[in-house]
């Protein structure tokens, strides 16, 4: 048997005898997407949005044992949509080429060229090697040298976790340091923002204003914001339990830009879908009221920038630069830039190191110090400039104050030391 570029298989094509080979492994297990965001006490709006893309990149590879057990073996369902996409990418190219080998086949086709092959054959022997080593280094030339890595490693991986480890090192050209992601200014923030419809605009400005990662916020249950908006908390306290490697709990805030958002798609959200929220109810609706989708949103954010960055209004044009995580960063600069301490930024962001810090010295920090921080930095992520000019002037004016003062007690000083005539 032969691929349509000449290249020849080791192995001869043979009907797979698995069961799973006719059924998509995901859809053959009866799996609801729609239940699945309608059981909101046992997975997240953003792990429902991951499984759908796993499905997605499963259609788009076909029945396959070999992907099936390499994804399986990861157990965040993000991991396994990223991991998907990448394999889909792969061998959507590997087609491109000619190569129209299954992913099992290309299993059992890189045993054996390696165990088939005469000992001298080592081009046969790393034909597969050679293959991912000419996706990563040439037709992924362009993209920065992260992505090329984690594609790579998925690639790999999926050879590994198969039990068919290519032949010798793969060889991953670096190119260029990866520049990075041109800092978003607060006043190009506002204006963008500003600019979006009001929801679209609100789950962007509590990234912006609590540190939030955005799959949080998409995440969001009414029950956790419903009782501070009836007690008009400004700002609202928001709570949550582990991150990334952690298991401990952090809070951080809602500026009251957030709140009175908040309050406004409240009152949209009952309108849509016709009754008063729950304390499970998703805050941010997408289509047929199931959740938002990050990328959409991510997409809006980009728009809405390039329509003001095409009339002249913000000074970032670097399309690069507008996505949803930058205005984390930017919480965080902002946050810097109002003197609070590093440590109380950490942990509202959810840091494993803020989050060390502070439960090192919970005897000398209390609730009223997070209060104080917040207060400190919430004009700087304000919707409001004047508000932030406000701030700008009155500490402005206290810092010239004070060396008023200090400038008349010196002279005060220099007046009495002064001998008397």
């Amino acid at each position: 048997m032969t691929t349509r570029n000449n290249q020849k298989s080791c192995v001869t094509r043979r009907p797979s005898s698995s069961p799973l080979a006719s059924v998509n492994p995901i859809t053959s297990k009866g799996y609801s997407y729609q239940k699945a965001i309608t059981s909101r006490m046992s997975i997240t709006l953003v792990e429902a949005q991951a499984r759908r893309e796993v499905e997605r990149s499963l259609r788009s590879i076909g029945p396959s044992e070999s992907v099936e057990r390499f994804l399986n073996s990861y157990g965040k369902v993000r991991v396994r949509a990223v991991y998907g996409a990448h394999l889909s990418r792969y061998f959507d190219w590997l087609k491109e080429k000619g190569i129209l080998l299954t992913p099992d086949e290309l299993i059992r086709d890189n045993l054996g060229c390696i165990y088939r092959s005469e000992p001298e054959d080592v081009a046969t022997k790393r034909k597969h090697r050679a293959w991912l080593e000419e996706y990563v280094n040439v037709k992924m030339a362009d993209a920065s040298n992260s992505y090329r890595r984690v594609g790579a490693s998925v690639v790999k991986g999926f050879y590994d976790r198969n039990d068919s480890p290519f032949y010798g090192k793969l060889n991953l050209a670096e190119g260029g340091p990866d520049a990075p992601s041109k800092a978003l200014k607060a006043e190009d923030i506002r204006k963008v923002l500003l600019s979006l419809p009001v929801q679209v605009r609100t789950p962007l400005l509590i990234e912006w204003q609590s540190g939030v990662e955005i799959n949080r916020v998409l995440s969001l249950r009414w029950g956790m914001v419903l009782e501070g908006l009836a007690r008009g908390d400004r700002p609202l306290k928001l709570e949550f339990f582990g991150r990334k490697r952690h298991r401990r709990g952090y809070h951080t805030y809602l500026g009251r830009d957030s709140v009175k958002h908040l309050g406004i798609l409240k009152a949209a959200w009952v309108e849509t879908v016709g009754r008063e929220p729950t304390q499970e109810d998703i805050i941010f609706l997408g289509k047929r009221q199931s959740g938002m989708d990050f990328s959409w949103l991510n997409d809006q954010l980009k728009r809405g920038a390039t329509r003001l960055g095409k009339q002249g209004e913000i000074e970032n044009m670097d399309m690069g630069s507008w996505h949803t995580h930058m205005l984390r960063h930017s919480f965080k600069s902002e946050a810097e830039h109002a003197g609070v301490s590093s440590g109380i930024v950490e942990f509202m962001m959810g840091h494993n190191g803020g989050i060390g810090w502070v439960y090192d010295n919970r005897d000398q920090i209390h609730q009223e110090d997070f209060l104080k921080a917040y207060a400190t930095l919430e004009p700087h992520v304000s919707l409001d400039y004047n508000e932030v000019v406000a701030k700008r002037e009155s500490e402005q004016t206290g810092q010239q104050m004070v060396k008023i003062i200090m400038d008349l007690q010196k002279k005060v000083a220099a007046l009495e030391s002064r001998p008397s005539s």
